[in-house]
């Protein structure tokens, strides 16, 4: 009888002694902190951008042709700045430079009717992100899609290197892109689907993620 009995608190104590080191292993595996989530920059700013091909060029195509470089364009947005924050709600302003890195233009056999920056400037990074970034500013990477996509475009950007800054943005304009059967942008109107923009987005976010880099928005341009 005594036997079946230390036989049974025996097997009572091993049970007890498994369960016990279930629920701490459980408990330990629920306490783990989880990653934090890349936060972006919008949640807590506002962004000032002023739009245009570059620097000092064909002004026609937005104000930030009127400029001749960053100091320039410091002088002339400060008071809008400051008119802003008063009524921000707190929020910061942050500047951009907000370029039209892919300009659509008349179609031609086999192409996306896009004009890239890379044809015209050398090197964006030096001449206009790192600039950007002493300064605490953003840079806008402006596509007017064209007969491209916003997967093909953002992808491309992301091939060139330029998301790995910080301060680098991405909008879509798709009043200039091309409808099938058409040859001129914006003839009529151009739209692109709400799922063309969230596959686009998917794309940063993983890319922010794979990075552990703030979060990236993409910005739609509002004529």
């Amino acid at each position: 009888m005594q036997k079946r009995i230390l036989q049974a608190l025996l097997f009572l104590t091993i049970l007890l002694i498994g369960t016990s080191g279930t629920r701490s292993n459980s408990a330990q595996s629920l306490q783990q902190p989880q990653p934090v989530k890349p936060i972006s920059i919008l949640e807590k700013n506002t962004l000032f951008t002023v739009y245009g091909r570059t620097f000092n060029f064909a002004p026609i195509l937005g104000h930030l042709g009127a400029y001749q470089g960053f100091e320039d364009m410091d002088k002339d947005i400060q008071p809008w700045i400051r008119d802003i924050k008063k009524r921000n709600d707190n929020k910061g302003v942050i500047p951009a430079v907000h370029l039209i890195y892919a300009m659509a233009i008349p179609c031609k056999p086999k192409d996306d009717c896009l004009l890239y920056l890379e044809g015209m400037k050398k090197n964006i990074v030096s001449d206009y992100i790192e600039p950007a970034a002493k300064r605490g500013w953003m840079v806008v990477l402006d596509t007017q899609i064209g007969k491209s996509n916003p997967v093909q475009q953002v992808k491309r950007i992301l091939d060139k290197g330029y998301l790995k800054y910080e301060n680098v943005a991405v909008a879509l304009d798709p009043e200039f892109r091309v409808h099938p059967g058409r040859q001129l942008p914006g003839i009529p109107i151009g739209t692109i689907q709400a799922s063309q923009i969230n596959e686009a987005q998917k794309m940063l976010d993983d890319y922010a993620r794979a990075q552990k880099s703030p979060q990236k928005k993409i910005l739609k341009r509002k004529s």
